[in-house]
């Protein structure tokens, strides 16, 4: 019995796992870099509030439209960075369906409208990383499609009847 209690215990202390301080060196995390392309998607609403008013258009008269719509798009860009300091470029673009409109002043009977088709910019960006965390400034380029119609409503006389038509 003392035989078989003994080669147990020798047989569990062999099969232990042998630690020692010396054999595990530490590993130090990989620092965190901002360098690579990106991509990426958005929606969501959006309002204007347009006032229209010429700087010197004699005869028309200032006006506002209010509406809103959708926004729906993407952007893509890349990060270069170095020690610190990050560089990077960014476009976007998105449709969009905002309008608004209201009555022409100028015109009784006429609907002003406004409507942003799309819009986008193209930028430059330099920053400062302190590892996840960027602090930065960007500039370039912004554009956008937006257009202006006005609506008139016209009555017309067809043989003893009226009829609204849009011109």
């Amino acid at each position: 019995m003392k035989l078989r209690l003994i080669c147990s215990a020798a047989f569990l202390a062999a099969s232990s796992p042998v630690l020692a301080a010396d054999l595990v060196e530490p590993v130090a995390a990989m620092p965190y870099s901002w360098t690579g392309f990106y991509v990426g998607a958005q929606v969501g609403g959006a309002w204007n509030d347009s006032r229209w008013s010429p700087a010197s258009s004699p005869g028309f008269v200032p006006f506002n439209t209010n509406g809103s719509g959708a926004v729906y798009g993407g952007q893509i860009g890349y990060n270069y960075q170095i020690n610190q300091f990050v560089i990077g470029i960014e476009g976007n673009f998105a449709g969009s369906t905002v309008k608004g409109d209201s009555q022409c002043p100028a015109t009784p009977g006429s609907v002003c409208q406004t409507k942003q088709d799309y819009l986008g910019s193209v930028r430059g960006r330099l920053g400062y990383a302190i590892d996840r965390v960027l602090i930065y400034g960007d500039g370039g380029v912004a554009f956008s499609k937006y257009k202006f119609a006005e609506t008139q409503l016209l009555l017309q006389s067809f043989g003893g009847g009226s009829r609204e038509t849009c011109t």
